[in-house]
């Protein structure tokens, strides 16, 4: 009986593990390391993967801001913002967080694309953002890239102006499968039982 209580104890630990499927996606861009075209006002670029979507530049100082150059304006290259992730990921949906407190139009018009290495596998074009996230102090917006493989999201302007952008997260939609070893446990473990019974 004690053998029997045992292994059912066990069994039951190890199907939880198996019946919790796929793990939630992740915002991957806080694992990744940012850069931008230039960095005006000290507005880094890690300031827009710090984990906060608060879009007020003077009183949390969690804003990325770039000068209002033009780097490249005849290959359509103005400024933008970059995170390059720490592995390639199947990218699901990538939230752009906007600055609250001043200057929201700035952002305006803007891309929003995805890179394997060096080539650009997706993008979104937006001519006026219009935040379908909100609360205090955050304003964001949310694009769908269906799975897509990527290594690298950027955000850049389609004209010439100052970008800052309060956070970008990059959320991972690949599944994560269940160790091997899980497998075999709940395995040997329902075999176990079994055996138990009849001995039982």
């Amino acid at each position: 009986m004690h053998s029997t209580t045992a292994f059912a104890n066990l069994l039951g630990a190890s199907l939880l593990l198996l019946a919790s499927g796929p793990a939630a996606a992740a915002n991957v861009a806080l694992n990744g390391t940012a850069g931008q075209s230039s960095t005006g006002f000290g507005g880094l670029a890690e300031r827009a993967i710090d984990g906060n979507r608060s879009g007020s530049y003077f009183d949390v100082q969690s804003v990325s801001h770039t000068n209002n150059g033009d780097p490249d304006p005849a290959a359509g290259l103005f400024e933008f913002w970059e995170v390059a992730l720490d592995q390639a990921y199947n990218v699901g949906a990538v939230l752009v967080f906007n600055r609250t407190d001043c200057c929201q139009e700035r952002l305006d018009p803007f891309r929003v694309s995805l890179w394997n290495g060096a080539s650009e596998v997706a993008h979104v074009d937006v001519d006026t953002f219009i935040a379908d996230i909100t609360g205090p102090s955050i304003s964001g917006m949310s694009f769908d890239f269906g799975g897509a493989l990527g290594d690298r999201v950027r955000v850049q302007l389609r004209a010439q102006d100052y970008l800052h952008l309060a956070e970008v997260e990059v959320y991972d939609t690949a599944p994560v499968p269940l160790p091997g070893a899980v497998w075999m446990l709940g395995s040997a473990l329902l075999g176990g039982l079994g055996v138990a019974r009849k001995r039982g």
